[in-house]
C-alpha cells in the first residue's frame, strides 16, 4: 500500500487521490489490527465514495488558502460531510447488521 502511494505521488496524482490511498491506508490498517478483521461490505462501499466527494468539496470551497484557513476548514468540513450523507443516501448504501 505504501507503495502505491509513492507511485501516485511519482505520476502526479492529485492530493485529493493522495489523500484517498492514505485514508485507505489508514483504515485498512486500524481495521486489521485493531478490530481484528477486514472492513465490512458498509465501510468499503463508503470509502469508495471518498474521492467523489472530495472532488465536489474542493471545487465548492476552493483550494486551501494562505490566511483563514479556519473558516476555510469549516466550510470544506460541512461541505464534505454532507457531500457524503448525499452519496450514502443517493446510492442507497446501507449498513448490513
Amino acid at each position: 500500500m505504501n507503495v502505491r502511494i509513492a507511485l501516485d505521488v511519482m505520476k502526479g496524482a492529485s492530493a485529493a487521490d493522495v489523500a484517498v490511498s492514505i485514508l485507505s491506508l489508514v483504515n485498512h490498517t486500524f481495521h486489521s489490527q485493531c478490530q481484528g478483521g477486514p472492513m465490512t461490505p458498509y465501510e468499503t462501499a463508503r470509502n469508495r465514495l471518498i474521492p467523489h466527494a472530495t472532488r465536489h468539496t474542493d471545487k465548492v470551497a476552493g483550494k486551501k488558502p494562505w490566511t483563514d484557513k479556519d473558516t476555510w476548514a469549516i466550510k470544506w468540513n460541512r461541505v464534505y460531510l454532507a457531500e457524503m450523507d448525499r452519496l450514502v443516501k443517493f446510492t442507497r448504501i446501507m449498513e448490513e447488521n
